[in-house]
């Protein structure tokens, strides 16, 4: 089958790079494959779940932009969708006098990116959290915990709904990509080979011994998929 666009992933930026091209592009046809039977399977299902505030990056950088409304568009996302988010704060904590020397540069930069943070003092930090032991802290209270791979599920739902593809999505290896067309010496459209990880058996084999203009011809259809895409 032949799309606007591929994406090979179905992690949180596989699924949220898809969901940006329709956005953009409602009309577009779009195909997103990931090798896993579930989507967001790695790094993505498999993390602290911070909802980070941006407060380390240098001031005016696209880090700390990206980081501060991304953090603002996973919440709006996740209770739009009824997925629950813990907005518990964070505490950067001095154990020493020299660690409280270097938080006056961090307290200044929160600043410089928007970010609320509140200083505290031993005193202060030992009423807010009994169990840790330090010289003073900052408290960041915009900080939050969220399960990413709920959010990737629905990310994965909202797709399903747009494309309908009747191939599925997961269980699917991309084995080899080919381009298949020039104009101007620019790459036009790109195929992807793909086995299906329910039955995979002879693609390896047919990829690796078959020359590529026999290759569509050679595969067996019920282990493997074709998908082309671009202009």
């Amino acid at each position: 089958m032949r799309y606007d666009y591929c994406v090979v992933g179905g992690g949180i930026v596989g699924l949220a790079t898809a969901m940006a091209i329709l956005d953009r592009q409602p009309g577009a046809s779009l195909r997103l494959v990931d090798k896993e039977r579930s989507l967001g399977a790695h790094q993505t299902g498999h993390n602290s779940g911070v909802i980070h505030s941006g407060i380390y990056y240098a001031p005016g950088s696209l880090k700390a932009r990206l980081c501060r409304e991304g953090a603002q568009a996973t919440k709006g996302f996740a209770a739009d969708h009824g997925i629950r988010v813990d907005v518990c704060g964070k505490l950067l904590v001095a154990t020493d006098a020299a660690e409280l020397t270097r938080m006056d540069a961090l307290y200044a930069r929160s600043h410089a990116n928007d970010v609320e943070v509140e200083r505290l003092d031993a005193g202060e930090l030992q009423q807010r959290e009994p169990n840790v032991r330090g010289v003073g802290a900052l408290f960041v209270p915009a900080t939050g915990i969220v399960d990413y791979g709920a959010i990737a599920k629905v990310m994965g739902w909202k797709l399903s709904l747009h494309h309908r593809d009747p191939n599925g999505t997961t269980a699917s290896d991309v084995e080899a990509l080919r381009a298949v067309g020039y104009a101007d010496g620019q790459v036009q459209a790109i195929t992807a080979f793909i086995a299906l990880r329910l039955a995979f058996s002879t693609i390896n084999d047919a990829l690796g011994a078959v020359p590529d203009d026999e290759l569509s011809a050679s595969v067996d259809p019920k282990v493997r998929d074709v998908v082309t895409w671009g202009r």
